[in-house]
């Protein structure tokens, strides 16, 4: 669980932006290509089941001000078709979900996370080292999240 606070839920809007190249302008906008689509229905996603906000505050979250605000059937649509899709086994949409709770749970407990494009074997030997110095970190699709030692 990420708690509900302002900052956090900033911290979500900018860990979608960083991991899917996105302005705020384009998140919040209502842009309908697939992999801003796809970017909105992970944060709506998050923001439900893991800081469990009302889906009136989410389409508030993910609305630009000043404009007609998302309905709230629209979030409850995003996150059934997102389930949908990873209980099914998209790789895809698993992956992405995981991606940024990684780095959104790292920056909301004060953590790091570092992406690393590499082949196993130079993964293992990083993990390694990792390991040898007292780190915590996980490992999931290519991000590899470290927080404080200890």
């Amino acid at each position: 669980m990420i708690t509900n606070t302002h900052t956090n839920r900033e911290l979500l809007l900018d860990t979608l932006c960083d991991v899917f190249d996105l302005t705020r302008e384009k998140l919040t906008a209502n842009d309908r290509h697939r992999h801003v689509v796809q970017a909105r229905a992970i944060g709506y996603k998050i923001a439900r089941e893991q800081m469990g906000m009302t889906f009136t505050n989410i389409a508030r979250l993910f609305s630009n001000p000043g404009k007609p605000g998302k309905h709230h059937t629209t979030i409850m649509h995003a996150i059934e078709n997102l389930n949908g899709l990873a209980s099914v086994g998209d790789d895809v949409a698993i992956g992405s979900v995981n991606k940024v709770l990684t780095k959104l749970n790292m920056l909301a407990n004060g953590g790091i996370s570092v992406v690393v494009e590499t082949d196993l074997e130079h993964l293992t030997k990083l993990t390694a080292i990792l390991y040898m110095h007292d780190y915590k970190y996980t490992v999931v699709d290519g991000v590899t999240s470290l927080t404080d030692k200890n």
